[in-house]
């Protein structure tokens, strides 16, 4: 195989997946992936076999970059291993109270280069490892556009309610749906009049990028250092408190022109962080340390 244009992108793939789009990404910018579903292999043969599989499938398929999605389970050795053979990328996109280990901190440090989706969690590999780089997450920009609908909801969150979410909701009744993907979230978020989301503070998920780009009206918890990519009140309004939250719902259920004046701006600011300019800026880096 042609080291220069294989990528052997180890993840989840599967309808509910950004590892599907991201992939798809690199094929549109000409690269041939090679998915490996490391929690399918596990499941099958065990972690030991699948850990072993992938050091053989680098070997074999002679990759010039291995990503590395997150992999929780999948053990250091195989990035040693993997080494050989390619230079290798760790992507991690969650929130440190949620998935940061030691296990974590073994993968970047043997990674090439490793990205980070959440700024909190880049400043915190920073800190202890050289070769980290925030990325912006993005959105899928063949799946998440703006469609045509009428509204059926006032006010929807798309996503899976938390225990810290709970005293918002109990604050304020609104529609929870937990099963939106693809062009489904596109519906649900044209059918809405507002778009909630919840953050920890530490960043924020791909679900804002997906809102902003159907065009959808954004409100949301804050999160550290959004105003360097955004701008609150601009491309969509915030709120801290439950109290907060039901004020600004209020307002903007009675300002249409408002509502639709931020949802523009947002859906123009957030062309930029698209899937494919997220793929662009790992090959940019691979370039770097080649």
């Amino acid at each position: 195989m042609n080291k220069k244009t294989h990528i052997l992108f180890i993840g989840v793939f599967n309808n509910k997946s950004t590892n599907v789009s991201q992939a798809t990404a690199f094929n549109k910018l000409g690269f041939n992936i090679i998915e490996y579903n490391y929690r399918e292999m596990a499941a099958k043969f065990g972690e030991l076999f699948r850990d072993n599989d992938i050091i053989q499938t680098c070997e074999n398929k002679n990759p010039f970059l291995t990503i590395f999605s997150k992999c929780n389970q999948v053990h250091y050795r195989v990035i040693e291993e993997c080494n050989k053979y390619s230079k290798t990328c760790l992507w991690f996109m969650d929130f440190i109270s949620m998935s940061w280990d030691k296990e974590l901190e073994e993968k970047i440090k043997r990674c090439t280069f490793s990205c980070f989706g959440i700024r909190k969690s880049f400043e915190l590999a920073k800190s202890l490892f050289d070769n980290c780089y925030f990325i912006h997450e993005g959105f899928d920009e063949f799946i998440n556009f703006p469609v045509q609908t009428n509204y059926k909801y006032d006010v929807t969150f798309i996503g899976n309610m938390r225990d810290e979410r709970m005293p918002f909701f109990n604050h304020k009744k609104f529609n929870i749906i937990n099963n939106a993907y693809g062009q489904e979230h596109n519906k649900v978020v044209a059918q809405s009049k507002i778009n909630l989301n919840f953050t920890t503070g530490e960043g924020t998920s791909d679900r804002t990028y997906k809102i902003l780009a159907s065009k959808g009206f954004l409100l949301t918890q804050p999160w550290q250092e959004m105003e360097l990519d955004f701008e609150p009140r601009k491309d969509f309004d915030i709120f801290s408190t439950p109290e907060e939250m039901n004020d600004k719902i209020k307002h903007y259920l009675k300002n249409e022109q408002e509502r639709k004046l931020i949802a523009e701006y947002g859906y123009k600011t957030v062309q930029q962080y698209t899937r494919t300019n997220w793929a662009k800026e790992i090959l940019w880096l691979y370039e770097r340390h080649k």
